[in-house]
């Protein structure tokens, strides 16, 4: 959260943000929530990306997204909520669309990364999928992290994007009359419909 926030107003940025343009709420309680699960970034920036990519680079390392809510600057970070934001479904929506992904299985990810044990060199590792090890793996896809340099934390980040592939292959989408948007970017949101069967008993 402090690097964003430097991005942001820091030195080196040519247009700092005012303090009314930021959530410094967002950003207050996505840095406890690093500092208690031990998510960090060590990105180095030495190419001319942008201030948006920068941003969403130094978020991803805290399970976040650099987002824009009511004219602030600030983070949606990707955690289960006990609450949601609001129900949808035909009476409110309009053109709903299903789309799944069909990935073939993934047996393991080989990750290149700058190795902090290593005095930051490049190195590779191989994180296997659940039920599969070096004599099994037969599927591989490859990947690159560029802001984190601890082993660990690049085994964790890797089998949480293999779960994600996993489990989250299905996307939905429809339409909504600006009148039915109560809930906001990051919201967890509820949804009924007769296409998917989902709620079919509802009122």
């Amino acid at each position: 959260a402090d690097l964003f926030l430097s991005v942001l107003q820091g030195p080196g940025t040519r247009r700092p943000q005012t303090d009314s343009r930021i959530d410094y709420q967002s950003l207050a309680d996505w840095a406890e929530l690093c500092r208690v699960r031990g998510w960090t970034c060590d990105l180095v920036v030495e190419d001319g990306r942008s201030v948006a990519e920068t941003l969403q680079a130094i978020a991803s390392c805290g399970r976040a997204r650099a987002v824009r809510r009511a004219g602030k600057i600030g983070v949606v970070v990707d955690v289960p909520r006990a609450t949601t934001g609001q129900l949808y479904g035909p009476r409110n929506t309009r053109g709903f669309k299903a789309r799944k992904r069909f990935t073939p299985a993934i047996h393991a990810v080989r990750v290149r990364f700058p190795n902090e044990e290593q005095d930051y060199r490049e190195d590779e590792r191989v994180v296997y999928a659940d039920g599969f090890d070096a004599t099994t793996a037969t599927q591989f896809e490859q990947t690159q992290f560029e802001a984190l340099t601890n082993p660990a934390r690049v085994d964790q980040e890797t089998r949480r994007w293999l779960k994600e592939v996993e489990l989250r292959s299905v996307t939905y989408e429809f339409a909504a009359d600006p009148e039915h948007l109560a809930a906001g970017v990051g919201d967890v949101c509820e949804l009924t419909h007769d296409v998917i069967l989902v709620g079919a008993g509802q009122a």
